[in-house]
């Protein structure tokens, strides 16, 4: 399955990654994250706890979490990189800096 070429971020309390439309992933600062966010919609994964790691409440994005509830209202998800990764049948992350590559 192709990438979607919208850029992706994923915070952790490791750190946060972004990865551009063209396929680059790369680690950012939280400033980064959240100048990033507020400039063009990220594809992202459960927004309250990526705004909580961020310390940016008025976080918005892309949350693939609503859009599998939307489109799988009667199924359950883990709501972890891993747990929607097993849900729609595709490979695990290996870490946190290859889980943008998962949302896109």
């Amino acid at each position: 399955m192709a990438a979607l070429p919208l850029p992706a971020l994923h915070a952790s309390h490791g750190g946060s990654w972004m990865r551009d439309g063209a396929g680059r992933t790369r680690p950012v600062s939280k400033g980064e994250a959240v100048m990033s966010a507020a400039d063009t919609p990220l594809l992202i994964l459960n927004a309250p706890l990526i705004a909580t790691r961020l310390g940016y409440p008025d976080l918005s994005g892309l949350d693939l979490l609503e859009l599998y509830a939307f489109m799988h209202p009667a199924r359950f998800v883990v709501p972890t990189p891993k747990g929607l990764a097993h849900a729609l049948d595709l490979a695990e992350p290996k870490d946190d800096a290859d889980v943008p590559r998962l949302l896109q």
